[in-house]
């Protein structure tokens, strides 16, 4: 009987370590960072826009158009719930709640401000590579990819967008 407790004994403890050093192993994908700044490429309703893309945690998020030509030098910025467009020396500011809903920099804005939001964000896949979340809005759901590793973003998409970064630098913290 003492045999028998002492092998139970010992498989169980064998179990328990084998169990907790492969849990150790398995990579956590870190959260996406918002705070960066990268060159973009935006699909959305048939037209490609790149350009210059940055993002803080202060809620300032700006957009420098590079192309298409009819538009080069573009910028959108917004901050304190005001998105000032300024074009050849033409500066416009608008609510953003007055864009449209499906509008490019409405939708880059609303996913970016909910992915600080933990209530709004669901980690939906990852692997060695690539973690993918599900974001969720009041005006839409969007899926976004990042490194696993570093928590960069990648890609965002939702039904009217596809934005792609790249050559981006986080903001250092303070």
């Amino acid at each position: 009987m003492k045999r028998l407790f002492s092998l139970i004994l010992c498989v169980f403890f064998i179990c328990t370590i084998s169990c907790f050093f492969t849990s150790c192993d398995e990579i956590q994908p870190q959260y996406p960072v918002t705070d960066f700044s990268g060159d973009i490429s935006i699909n959305t309703n048939n037209t490609q826009i790149k350009g210059s893309f940055s993002n803080n945690h202060q809620g300032v998020m700006s957009f420098t158009v590079d192309s298409p030509d009819s538009i080069n030098g573009m910028k959108y910025e917004y901050k304190n719930k005001l998105l000032t467009v300024n074009f050849e020396g033409i500066i416009t500011e608008i609510v953003l709640e007055n864009l449209p809903k499906d509008n490019f920099i409405n939708l880059l804005y609303d996913c970016m401000f909910n992915l600080n939001n933990d209530e709004s964000l669901n980690l939906s896949s990852f692997n060695e590579q690539t973690a993918v979340y599900n974001v969720k809005s009041d005006i839409n759901t969007y899926k976004v990819y990042t490194e696993t590793d570093t928590g960069i973003i990648t890609k965002i998409e939702c039904e009217t967008l596809q934005a792609e970064f790249s050559a981006q630098e986080k903001f250092k913290k303070n």
